[in-house]
């Protein structure tokens, strides 16, 4: 399965960045995200570990993440094991005469047979879902970035 969302900001990719890859605080950025703890010390690299904790289906779920590459301020990859899948989230922040735009692609490759199956839920009803709590997540770090704060 892959999802990809694409959004433009207006703000330096610098600063861009630095919000997107700021895990400590993701819960009072994204709305979706009730709880984050990282296990790597600041700021971000390549190794940093976090769970983040969310919502979903009226249950709440907690997954842990670790960045993948690294490539201050171009790129930056999360990767993710659970339920039989390995997951990996690719964001390019790329400068643009207004500001940065981010492309995040996120693809889910099963490795177990309980992962082929929920591949498959995945590509058919949560695709649309998952796809609407990425750019929900995305648009809450554009109006983070955007508000100065």
């Amino acid at each position: 399965m892959e999802v990809t969302s694409t959004i433009e900001i207006n703000a330096p990719r610098a600063r861009v960045f630095d919000v997107f890859n700021d895990y400590e605080h993701l819960a009072d950025r994204i709305a979706g995200i009730t709880k984050a703890v990282v296990h790597t010390d600041a700021p971000a690299h390549a190794g940093t570990s976090w769970t983040e904790t969310r919502k979903m289906f009226g249950k709440e779920a907690s997954e842990t993440m670790t960045i993948g590459e690294f490539n201050p301020p171009a790129s930056h990859s999360v990767l993710a094991q659970s339920h039989g899948t390995q997951y990996v989230t690719y964001f390019d922040f790329e400068e643009t005469d207004t500001g940065t735009r981010v492309t995040m692609r996120f693809t889910g490759t099963p490795q177990s047979f309980m992962g082929k199956i929920m591949g498959k839920l995945m590509n058919g009803m949560m695709r649309k879902t998952m796809l609407k709590m990425l750019d929900a997540d995305m648009q809450d770090l554009k109006a983070f970035c955007e508000g100065g704060r």
